[in-house]
């Protein structure tokens, strides 16, 4: 009897084993994939010409966003710079004066000179009565045969000369009380807003000379490793030269491949883990991007099904980002939740 139980067990254990055995060949694989850790690329490109100065760092480096990682050659520019900021004091120093009003001195100068003219007014005026008097005598000497008719006309002349000068005096009177009022009331909304206008001109200049300046120290865009240096000092850089290359290392992800017959097992937002081969390093993830088309297998992925068969490319971004530790380029395994 003992034995017969014993050979009971046996059976049981067997036909357990057995229907655990085809249980188990009715799952679906399991959703893990192989890949290597990859990241956004970025073209760091000058921004003007110049001769390149300094190159600040090397490949493999990883530099923050705003880090100087090029100088180039920027002496032409500081010159712009500099003409530009003499042309802007100069432009605020004239609008400084014209905003100040008319200083006394001028006020007064203005004013000495109508008194000047009204003086030579006065003495004009004096002579041209004398002329004109002149002029009276010679017409009654002429009726009379005390003088002859060339005299008279010559003493018309004279007066005629003396009346121009008082006119000439009058008018040069009347500008130079203009003057003054001008002076007295100041400067014009018209003369004020021409200045301000050169002034604001000039300010936008020294602004573009900056910038000038400024692009001659090309940044980095994002924090991320440096992957190659495409120039070298002294070689020309010309806008929109390729400088160096970096890899985004705050958006990391991997492309991982999988076959048509486990299509349906992935979806946008779904959760993965992404694990180094070594088993040391973990990280989560999510699926950002699923390839409308189908490829043949890449040949650096190994996948579980034969190379032949068709696979479509899904996008896993790590989401712990850069601080997890995953450089790009190393080989990771994907395991999707």
């Amino acid at each position: 009897m003992k034995g017969v139980r014993i050979v009971v067990v046996l059976l049981v254990l067997a036909g357990l084993g057995w229907y655990g055995w085809l249980k188990q060949q009715g799952k679906p694989a399991e959703d893990v994939y192989n890949g290597w850790v990859e990241g956004e690329e970025y073209r760091v490109v000058a921004e003007t010409a110049g001769k390149v100065k300094e190159i600040l760092v090397k490949e493999g480096e990883l530099v923050k966003a705003g880090q100087v990682v090029a100088k180039l050659d920027d002496e032409a520019a500081r010159l712009q710079l500099a003409l530009a900021q003499a042309n802007r004091a100069a432009a605020e120093a004239r609008a400084g004066d014209v905003k100040a009003g008319s200083r006394p001195q001028q006020i007064a100068q203005a004013q000495a000179q109508v008194r000047a003219l009204q003086a030579s007014l006065q003495g004009a005026l004096e002579n041209l009565k004398r002329l004109q008097s002149q002029r009276q005598d010679v017409e009654e000497l002429v009726q009379t045969g005390g003088a002859t008719a060339d005299q008279l006309e010559a003493a018309k002349a004279a007066e005629a000369s003396a009346q121009a000068a008082v006119n000439s005096l009058k008018a040069q009177i009347d500008a130079a009380r203009e003057q003054v009022r001008l002076l007295q009331a100041g400067a014009t909304s018209y003369s004020l807003s021409a200045q301000d206008a050169q002034v604001e001109a000039a300010r936008q200049q020294e602004a573009l000379a900056q910038l000038q300046v400024n692009k001659a120290r090309v940044v980095a865009p994002v924090r991320g490793v440096v992957q190659n240096i495409l120039l070298k000092v002294g070689e020309l850089a010309n806008p929109g030269s390729t400088l160096l290359n970096l890899v985004d290392q705050d958006r990391l992800y991997v492309n991982i491949f999988v076959p048509q017959s486990q299509l349906d097992r992935v979806q946008l937002g779904r959760k993965a883990i992404v694990e180094a081969e070594n088993g040391k390093l973990k990280g989560e993830g999510k699926i950002v991007y699923i390839s409308p088309q189908g490829e043949f297998t890449p040949k650096n992925i190994q996948t579980r099904e034969e190379r032949a068969t068709q696979v479509f490319k899904v996008k896993v971004e790590i989401t712990s980002g850069g601080s997890s530790g995953f450089k790009p380029g190393q080989a990771v395994e994907v395991r999707l939740k």
